[in-house]
């Protein structure tokens, strides 16, 4: 399960490289930053995971994490 925690940080560190992206499976994306194509973006990537929720985070970057725990949570009831 992808980290919001961690992508923020990367985002704040490394976002000029697109690290944030990388790490969250965006391959196409990373390289766009890495290009030098997304200096800004790297800022407002971190400051929009900041302000939004973990539910939002989790249902576009941990989809098939989060139904193998519902699945987990099924399974053991």
């Amino acid at each position: 399960m992808k980290s919001k925690k961690v992508a923020i940080i990367l985002a704040l560190t490394f976002g000029i490289i697109g690290a944030h992206r990388f790490y969250l499976g965006q391959t196409g994306k990373g390289l766009f930053y890495m290009l030098g194509l997304g200096i800004p973006l790297g800022l407002l990537d971190a400051l929009i995971w900041t302000l939004g929720s973990q539910d939002s985070f989790d249902s576009k970057y941990n989809k098939l994490a989060v139904q193998r725990e519902i699945l987990e949570a099924i399974k053991n009831k």
